[in-house]
């Protein structure tokens, strides 16, 4: 037979069924085959023959097939080779016989080898023709090629990317420059440029998933930036050591507190806006069906807590069922739900038993991989209300098992009386930070003289060292400061802080449903850095629903109860409540819905009433009518309100809607508590006029601590001679002066006199410029009248007016009167007096009566009989 074919090889794609595969070419022997298998990464494998597969055909001219024990295994690829060894073993001997068959089988021999170097030189690059001035690899790979090193070799993917590297990096020339656009650009490296810019994934231990501890990227990235970048994607970090104000873009920092941590700078230009998150289910008593959880659920709440516990972002809210604030008789329910921000209802996950808590502030973290939270601390008997909230409360949750045997009361100050340098702080309202470094607490201040004076103050504690120390009471705060509320009506009330661990923010607002909310921000040493007023639940609803509701009747409470930070938001829970109308009144134009039963508090009072366009019931307000509050409740709902990054979001909106009331347009706005204004101590206060034309200031009026002065600051008028009023209650005497011009010498004047004052006790005087001389002296047992320096004591005693001296005295009315008079002469042309008048003369001894005229005639002597 003839080598008839130049076919010296098969290949073949597996389907993960075929076995058996065949070649088409004459083998002499089994082993003269070499099979190769290729998977779908191109990795070659050569089979071992009766190991990975038998032959079939040897020697037959139309071939035979190779059998695999298994499959091969889908679109992986198999090559059947022939390879003869190239050896030369036909031995033709001289003079010997010529047999056919066997020069045949050496040639065919031959014929195979050659077409094996054929095969061979295939596999080689080639050029497709003599005139080509390339190679062609047929769309294959080149493998195993050696680095470059002229200027002209064949480059692997090795020596490629280093030069592309080098050359983006600016090593080399060429276009490893950037050039930025417009005039006086220069030329810079790539690497250079790219520097501008520092992610925290140019770092090792960068984990964008969250499952692993990345602080030591953002560590390193913020040592050559001041404000690394970091992609989108969720990193744990470690707070107390990353500061996450420092790193901006679309990437989520989380706590090993369970938290996420804020990257929005406050003061930022960004725009805020607010939406309802969700609503939690508690249920409430309408008078006809009740729908609560627990008993009590209905009341307010009194704080709430963010936390992701296993991946779920959980809501925690503080809620007190029963009994009054600050104290022993208060209790409280912690109540878990899925974070939710649909804006639609949740319902409970659980809800803890009945604890003793304090009135205000929640907030919590997971610590070793339990959850704590703090609260206000517990009132204990015999300090209730402006003695109670001298700390805090630390709670381990444990679910639905949660029972006053987990609470933990701490005590930083001592309780009045004591002794202790901040025993006159109180209720204190406390929160932990995000990264539980930090306890913030708000607290009142007895010595202010009232819980709505200006403000309350800040304390900041390490955590850590509070619950370390055997006597908290001898921890000292890291920071302290007086936290000043906004005076708009209703912002006296501090409904609790929140911190991040670098900034305290502070929610304050009452029940009013058209009160002003606002939150305040305050860095940890008591610079405020944000305020900003806020509508929260009110914006859930259009002017019209609140002033005429058909449904709900009329607002009562919509009050903040708590402020929680996750991440760059800010969560507000509210309590939003209505209830049937009571009595309905007109006054100042408008009706006014009773809030509460009252009688002499008119609508004036924005906790008493609220503006309604529902029908008077009553008619015009009086102040002697005894009105009666609202009766049965129709939503008392418990809301969480989103403060956010207004990213133009269908859900959003401002957080100012214009229904809330807004406050006067004075440049100085004082809230209604026990001190509003204050001057150091020994000093005078002065407030002045001052002309921006005349560059000249006039005076206004003066406090020197004894006294006022004030003056005439209109144009051309004396600006320098004040009318005074003065006030003596140095010892031995009380007295209270006024003087029409500076002095007493300078004009008219009057004292008045307590009853401990010696000079004239209970009484007054009133005088005319000068000392006593021209002056009147009232006081309980005597009238005396000074004209020069004789005084004339009119009555004493029980025989009032017994000495009265005067030349004439007259009665009646102006135009109808009479005179009574005494002289030395004859009065005839010499006294004038109306008809009906008297004249004494007391040289002579005579008496005189005026009878016609009203000139000095008309006189006639009185004979007596």
């Amino acid at each position: 037979m003839t080598v008839s074919t130049e076919v010296n090889h098969n290949e073949y794609t597996g389907n993960g069924v075929t076995t058996s595969f065949p070649y088409t070419f004459r083998v002499f022997k089994a082993s003269d085959l070499v099979v190769v298998t290729s998977d779908t990464n191109g990795t070659l494998r050569t089979l071992m023959l009766n190991t990975d597969y038998t032959v079939t055909g040897v020697g037959s001219y139309s071939g035979g097939a190779v059998v695999l024990p298994l499959p091969l295994a889908n679109a992986w690829s198999i090559s059947i080779e022939r390879s003869l060894p190239v050896v030369q073993e036909t031995d033709l001997r001289n003079q010997g016989k010529f047999f056919a068959e066997t020069h045949e089988g050496a040639f065919d021999y031959l014929t195979m080898l050659i077409q094996q170097c054929f095969g061979w030189a295939r596999l080689a690059l080639l050029k497709p023709n003599f005139l080509a001035k390339y190679y062609d690899a047929k769309q294959n790979k080149i493998s195993n090629l050696a680095d470059a090193a002229a200027d002209q070799d064949a480059v692997n993917n090795r020596t490629m990317r280093n030069y592309v590297d080098a050359a983006i990096a600016g090593v080399v020339g060429g276009f490893g420059w950037f050039i930025q656009s417009g005039a006086g650009a220069i030329q810079r490296t790539f690497q250079s440029k790219m520097r501008d810019t520092v992610s925290v994934l140019d770092f090792v231990n960068s984990d964008p998933t969250g499952d692993s501890d990345s602080t030591p990227s953002f560590t390193a990235a913020r040592g050559v930036s001041p404000h690394p970048y970091i992609p989108a994607g969720d990193y744990l970090v470690d707070s107390t050591q990353i500061d996450s104000n420092d790193f901006v873009g679309p990437g989520r920092l989380h706590t090993r507190t369970g938290h996420t941590m804020p990257k929005l700078p406050v003061t930022g230009a960004h725009r805020k806006a607010q939406r309802k998150s969700m609503e939690m289910f508690f249920g409430f008593d309408n008078g006809t069906t009740n729908t609560e959880i627990y008993p009590g659920a209905g009341a307010t709440p009194q704080g709430l807590a963010v936390l992701t516990l296993g991946g779920v972002k959980k809501l925690f809210v503080l809620q007190r069922p029963g009994g009054a604030s600050w104290t022993t008789a208060e209790v409280m329910r912690i109540v878990e739900f899925n974070f939710k921000d649909d804006g639609t209802i949740g319902n409970a996950v659980a809800f803890s038993q009945e604890l003793h808590l304090g009135h205000q502030g929640f907030s919590g973290i997971v610590e070793n991989g339990e959850v704590y939270f703090y609260s206000a601390m517990r009132t204990e008997a015999g300090h209730e209300g402006n003695d109670a909230g001298k700390g805090f409360t630390k709670i381990h949750w444990r679910g639905a098992a949660t029972s006053d045997a987990d609470v933990q009361s701490v005590r930083l100050w001592g309780y009045a009386g004591s002794g202790h340098r901040f025993e006159s702080f109180f209720t204190a309202t406390p929160c932990v930070s995000i990264d539980g470094r930090l306890l913030v607490l708000t607290a009142n201040d007895s010595k202010r003289g009232a819980i709505n004076d200006s403000g309350q103050t800040v304390f900041v504690y390490d955590r850590l060292e509070v619950e370390a120390a055997a006597d908290p009471l001898q921890v000292s705060p890291l920071y302290q400061f007086p936290h000043i509320y906004p005076p708009e009506e209703g912002l006296n009330s501090n409904q609790g802080p929140a911190c991040d661990g670098t900034l305290i923010h502070i929610v304050r607002g009452n029940i009013q449903p058209f009160g002003a909310k606002s939150i305040q921000t305050y860095t940890l040493d008591g610079e405020e850095v944000n305020r900003y007023r806020f509508d929260g639940v009110l914006a859930t609803y259009t002017l019209g629903q609140m002033l005429n509701n058909a449904t709900l009747g009329i607002p009562v409470q919509l009050e903040p109860e708590g402020i929680a930070i996750d991440g760059d938001d800010l969560h507000v829970i509210f309590a939003d409540s209505w209830r049937v109308p009571g009595d309905i009144v007109s006054y100042s134009g408008r009706n006014w819905a009773a809030l509460v039963d009252s009688t002499g508090v008119s609508p004036d009072s924005s906790t008493a009433w609220v503006e309604t366009t529902k029908a008077a019931t009553i008619g015009a307000w009086n102040a002697t009518t005894a009105y009666s509050g609202p009766g049965n409740y129709n939503r008392r709902a418990k809301v969480l309100m989103t403060i956010t990054r207004d990213i133009g979001a269908a859900d959003l909106v401002s957080l100012q809607t214009g229904n809330a009331m807004q406050p006067p347009g004075a440049q100085f706005n004082s809230a209604g508590n026990a001190t509003d204004f204050v001057c150091r101590a020994g000093t005078a206060w002065q407030m002045r006029y001052f002309s921006e034309q005349l560059q000249i200031y006039y005076n206004g009026f003066n406090f020197t601590g004894q006294g006022l002065q004030i003056f005439d600051s209109r144009p051309g008028a004396d600006n320098a001679a004040p009318s005074t009023w003065r006030v003596d209650r140095t010892p031995g005497n009380s007295r209270t002066e006024f003087r029409a011009v500076t002095g007493q010498a300078d004009g008219a004047w009057f004292n008045f006199y307590g009853l401990s004052d010696p000079a004239n006790a209970g009484g007054l005087t009133i005088g005319a410029a000068g000392d006593l001389a021209g002056s009147i002296t009232v006081n309980p047992t005597s009238f005396t009248v000074r004209a020069g320096a004789v005084g004339r004591n009119l009555g004493t005693g029980s025989t009032p007016w017994n000495d009265f001296f005067a030349t004439r005295i007259r009665l009646g009315v102006s135009g109808a009167e009479t005179h009574y008079l005494i002289g030395s002469v004859a009065p005839e042309g010499a006294v004038s007096a109306p008809p009906g008048s008297l004249y004494s003369n007391r040289v002579a001894g005579t008496l005189y009566l005026k009878t016609t005229g009203t000139g000095t005639s008309g006189w006639r002597q009185v004979a007596l009989v």
